[in-house]
C-alpha cells in the first residue's frame, strides 16, 4: 500500500467518525424542504417564522397526527399568501416610480432583467477548465523538498536553508487550537457534509486525530479525497453571458480547510520574523 493509500485511507476514517458522531448526537440528515428554502426571502416574516416553528414542533413530536398534517398545510398557504402579496405590493412600487422616477425606473428594470439572464453551464465548465489547465504545474513530481528549493529561489532575500524547517516540522496541538478558534459558523459545507460546527462542537476531543491525520498528510503527501471541491460562479458585472465577466469561488473540505489555515498561519509567522511579508 502506497503513501497516498494511507493517507486517503486515514482521512476517510476521520471523515467516518465524525460524520458518526454528529448523526448520533443530532440524528440523521433531513431532506431540505421549501420551507427552509424561503427563510431569506424578504417576505418570510415573523408571522412566518412562529407558523414555521409551530408546524416543526407538531412533526417532531406528532408525525403521524392529523393536527401535524393540517399545521403542515396551514403553513403553506401562508407562505404562498405572503409571497403573492409581496409581488403585488412590489408591481405597485414599480410601477409608482416609472410615473414619479423614469429614470430610476428603467434602471431597476434593466437590473431584474439582467439578473434573468445567466450564462450556461457549459460555457462555465469550458471557461474553469481552461483556466485549470493553464494555471497546473508542468512539473509536480519533485516532492515536497523540490518544490521549498523552488520557492527559495525565487526569493531575492539571502537567508540560510535550514531557516525553513520551521515550515516542515510536525504540526502541533497548539497550532490546531489556535487555528480551530478561527472557524466561524454557518459557512458553505462541501461535498464530505462536515460542517465547521462539527469540528467545534466537538472541543478539543477531534484535536489529537486531526494532528495525527495532518501530520500524515504533512509528510506522506495530499489526500486524493480533500481535493474534490465545488466551483460557484460569481457575476462580477457586465454582460452576463461572457464569462470572463464571473469568477469562481471553490468550496471544498472543512478538514482541507483547518490543514491549510495551519500552513498559512506557519507560513505567515516565519515570513514575518524575516521581513518577506509584502508591505501593503
Amino acid at each position: 500500500m502506497s503513501d497516498t493509500d494511507n493517507v486517503d485511507m486515514a482521512v476517510q476514517l476521520l471523515h467516518d467518525c465524525i460524520c458518526n458522531a454528529t448523526t448520533t448526537v443530532h440524528g440523521c440528515p433531513t431532506a431540505r424542504t421549501s420551507t427552509t428554502q424561503h427563510r431569506h426571502q424578504p417576505w418570510f416574516d415573523i408571522e412566518c417564522r412562529n407558523k414555521h416553528k409551530e408546524e416543526s414542533a407538531y412533526a417532531k413530536f406528532h408525525p403521524n397526527n392529523h393536527l401535524a398534517r393540517e399545521r403542515k398545510k396551514q403553513l403553506k398557504q401562508l407562505l404562498r399568501h405572503k409571497k403573492r402579496t409581496y409581488k403585488k405590493l412590489q408591481g405597485r412600487q414599480l410601477c409608482a416610480l416609472a410615473k414619479i422616477d423614469p429614470a430610476s425606473f428603467w434602471k431597476q428594470y434593466s437590473k431584474s432583467k439582467e439578473r434573468s439572464i445567466v450564462i450556461s453551464k457549459a460555457n462555465l465548465v469550458a471557461g474553469f477548465q481552461k483556466l485549470l489547465e493553464g494555471q497546473c504545474p508542468s512539473n509536480t513530481t519533485g516532492g515536497q523538498d523540490s518544490f521549498t528549493d523552488q520557492v527559495i529561489s525565487s526569493l531575492s532575500h539571502p537567508f540560510a536553508s535550514d531557516d525553513c524547517s520551521t515550515l516542515n516540522c510536525d504540526i502541533t496541538l497548539h497550532e490546531i487550537a489556535q487555528v480551530m478558534r478561527r472557524l466561524k459558523h454557518n459557512k458553505s459545507v462541501g461535498l464530505d457534509g462536515i460542517k465547521a460546527e462539527f469540528l467545534l462542537d466537538a472541543g478539543d476531543m477531534l484535536h489529537v486525530p486531526l494532528q495525527i491525520v495532518f501530520n500524515k498528510l504533512l509528510q506522506q503527501g495530499y489526500s486524493t479525497g480533500l481535493s474534490i471541491g465545488v466551483i460557484h460562479a460569481l457575476h462580477k458585472g457586465g454582460d452576463a453571458l461572457q464569462f470572463e465577466n464571473y469568477k469562481g469561488i471553490i468550496v471544498g473540505p472543512v478538514l482541507a480547510k483547518v490543514f491549510a489555515m495551519i500552513l498559512e498561519a506557519r507560513l505567515s509567522n516565519w515570513a514575518e520574523e524575516r521581513g518577506l511579508r509584502a508591505r501593503g
